[in-house]
C-alpha cells in the first residue's frame, strides 16, 4: 500500500474537513508492488500513551502516519467503483491535519489466510507468464504439464477439496467465500481468461495460427488445459454474485467456446441459472439457436439440458427464454428432428 497525489476534484464532507489550506494536497492510498518504494513507509501513532519506542500490541487501536508525504490516513465517502451500480469500496486518503477520531485497529491475520493469500499471489503470477508463453506460441510440452498441474491445484484450492481424485468430477458443495474472492481480486480470473483466447488467431494471436476449429485437435493439448480452466470459473461463481457478474462480462467470449467440449455450456448455464437478472440479460435468440443446433449435430442429451437449465433461475421459471425456446423448437420446421415423432 502507498500514498499518491489525489487530483480528484470530487470532494466529501470529511475530505473537506481535513484539507486544511485550500492549496493543500490531499493523497489517496493505492496498492503497490515495491515493497522498497519509500511510499509504503507508514508510522503507527497510539491512541494510548506508551512509553518511546515501545511495541504496538496487537488488536491495539492506531492512526496512521505516511512517512513520504507527513500526512495522517482518513477514511472519505469517495467510491473507487463508481462505474457499477452500487458502489462498495471507498477510498482511503492522506491529508496534512490530523484527526483523533481517524483511528485503526490492528487485527492479527490467521496463518491460514496469509497462506491462502501467498498461493493465490503465486498462483497469479505463475499463470500470467504461461498466458504470456501461450501467446507468444512457446508454450512447451513440460509448460503444458505444469499449467495442467497448476490449474489442478487451483481446483482444489477453490472448492477447498484435499488434493488427490478428478479435479473436473469435485462439487461444490459449500463455496468459501474468502477463496471465491481471492481467485477475482488476486488476478487468477483475468489469466484464466488470458489463456482462454490466448491460442487463437480470432483474438489477435498471429503467430500462432491457430483457430478455434483446432481446439478439438489433440496435438495441441489444449482441451484438457481449456476444460480446466472452465472448471475454475464454475467453482468461483457458484453463489457468489460479484464473481458471476464478473464472469458474466465475457459471457460473448464464452460462447465461442460451445460445442468444443471444454465444458464451456455447463460453465455457462451453471452461472446463468443462478442468476435471473444475467440469465434475462444475456440469453437471446441467438444462444438458443446455437444450443438447438448443437442437439441436431451432436444427438447429445446434455445440450437439451442446458436449454432446460436456461427455463429456471433459483427455481423460478423465466417466461422470456421458454417462449424463445418453445419459438425455436416448436415453431420451425428445420427443428422439428430434435423432436420424437409419436401416432
Amino acid at each position: 500500500m502507498a500514498a499518491q497525489v489525489d487530483h480528484d476534484t470530487t470532494e466529501d464532507l470529511m475530505r473537506s474537513k481535513l484539507r486544511g489550506e485550500p492549496n493543500d494536497l490531499v493523497f489517496s492510498l493505492i496498492s503497490a508492488d515495491n515493497a522498497f518504494n519509500p511510499a509504503t513507509i507508514f508510522e503507527l501513532d497510539e491512541t494510548t500513551i506508551t512509553s518511546h519506542d515501545a511495541p504496538v500490541p496487537r488488536n491495539s487501536y492506531v492512526r496512521l502516519k505516511h512517512w513520504e508525504s507527513n500526512t495522517w490516513v482518513h477514511s472519505t465517502s469517495l467510491p473507487i467503483d463508481k462505474d457499477e451500480e452500487k458502489p462498495i469500496m471507498w477510498k482511503i486518503g492522506c491529508a496534512k491535519i490530523k484527526e483523533d477520531k481517524e483511528a485503526f485497529q490492528l487485527i492479527p491475520v490467521p496463518p491460514i489466510e496469509v497462506r491462502d493469500l501467498d498461493f493465490a499471489t503465486d498462483a497469479s503470477k505463475m499463470l500470467q507468464v504461461f498466458a504470456d508463453k501461450m501467446f507468444a506460441n512457446q508454450l512447451l510440452m513440460n509448460d503444458k504439464r505444469s499449467l495442467v498441474t497448476l490449474l489442478t491445484d487451483l481446483i482444489f484450492f477453490v472448492a477447498e477439496y484435499e488434493t488427490g481424485g478428478d479435479p473436473l468430477e469435485i462439487q461444490l458443495n459449500n463455496p468459501n467465500r474468502e477463496r471465491q474472492k481471492l481467485m477475482r481480486e488476486q488476478n487468477i480470473l483475468q489469466q484464466v481468461f488470458r489463456l482462454l483466447k490466448s491460442p487463437f488467431v480470432e483474438f489477435g494471436n498471429k503467430a500462432s495460427g491457430l483457430m478455434m476449429a483446432d481446439l478439438k485437435d489433440s496435438k495441441h493439448g489444449l482441451q484438457p488445459i481449456f476444460r480446466l480452466c472452465y472448471r475454475i470459473l464454475k467453482h468461483s461463481q457458484q453463489s457468489y454474485r460479484k464473481n458471476q457478474e464478473y464472469i458474466a462480462k465475457q459471457f460473448g467470449f464464452m460462447q465461442h467456446h460451445i460445442g468444443y467440449d471444454v465444458l464451456a455450456e455447463e460453465t455457462i448455464t451453471a452461472l446463468l441459472h443462478s442468476n435471473r437478472q444475467l440469465l434475462e440479460k444475456h440469453i437471446t435468440r441467438k444462444e438458443i439457436d446455437t444450443f438447438v443446433n448443437l442437439v441436431k449435430s451432436n444427438k447429445d442429451y446434455k445440450f437439451l439440458e442446458y436449454l432446460s437449465d436456461l427455463c429456471v433461475a433459483n427455481n423460478e421459471a423465466i417466461p422470456s427464454t421458454q417462449e424463445l425456446i418453445c419459438n425455436v423448437v416448436l415453431k420451425t420446421k428445420e427443428n422439428a428432428t430434435i423432436l420424437i415423432d409419436t401416432k
